[in-house]
């Protein structure tokens, strides 16, 4: 019976025709302490210890977010309240990157970009030059060239209407921003005054240069346009502001 057994296991060494009833110890020829160490050994998978570590730490600091990061709940107010200057100007930063991005949204939304904002008042310009000017005539009743007085007249009136426009839907439009984001609410329709101050500029300076192309001398009324260019922002702002504050749920 022995020499069966061996036999077996010579034609079969890994042991698959051995007797099953017969002990492991009685079939000579076989190592099996290298067999018992080669046998696979069944496991249970278990997450790489970075992994863990990682997981665990998200939750601390979850936790630790939760009970340290301070919650600003923000509620009306009834009555008059004065402007936070120091809140405005603490944000000033942000004040310039969301005016910046107001341009660049407007403009990259356009054929001719920066053009239009030149090309708005030119053409208006022109339509009152030819009809109220020529067809109408009124170019008789101003000293002068009558397209200068337009333009001039045109500059404040659009930088108005086209802030008050735009602020009355500033909070409408940055809804998303306001949610999750604290900053004093009021620099959402300033940004959107400050990007049509800038289309103002580029208007100026145009009519500028008209001036100097039909010879118009540059006198000291000129001194005045500062003045005036801020208090024309401020009222936007104000009627602005009560427009968005209004359209808002």
């Amino acid at each position: 019976m022995g020499a069966r057994r061996a036999d077996l296991t010579e034609l079969d060494p890994k042991g698959f025709g051995r007797d099953q009833d017969a002990p492991i110890d009685t079939i000579p020829g076989i190592n099996y302490g290298s067999a018992r160490a080669a046998r696979p050994r069944e496991t249970i998978p278990v997450a790489p210890r970075s992994l863990r570590m990682q997981r665990l730490h998200s939750r601390r600091s979850e936790r630790m977010d939760s009970l340290v990061t301070p919650r600003i709940i923000i509620e009306p107010r009834s009555g008059w309240q004065m402007i936070d200057w120091n809140a405005l100007w603490s944000y000033r930063e942000l004040l310039g990157f969301l005016v910046w991005r107001d341009i660049q949204i407007r403009y990259k939304q356009t054929v001719l970009g920066v053009l239009w904002a030149v090309i708005q008042p030119v053409s208006t310009m022109l339509v009152f030059t030819i009809f109220f000017g020529r067809f109408g005539g009124m170019s008789h009743s101003v000293d002068g060239h009558y397209p200068i007085f337009v333009f001039a007249g045109l500059l404040p009136w659009q930088l108005f209407a086209t802030a008050v426009g735009q602020a009355g839907q500033s909070l409408v439009n940055s809804s998303n921003l306001i949610t999750k984001v604290y900053f004093p609410r009021l620099i959402i329709p300033v940004s959107s005054v400050g990007s049509a101050v800038v289309d103002f500029g580029v208007a100026l300076l145009v009519m500028l240069a008209l001036m100097a192309g039909w010879g118009i001398p540059f006198g000291p009324q000129m001194l005045a346009v500062p003045v005036f260019l801020a208090g024309t922002t401020l009222a936007a702002i104000g009627v602005g502001t009560l427009l968005s504050a209004l359209v808002i749920e």
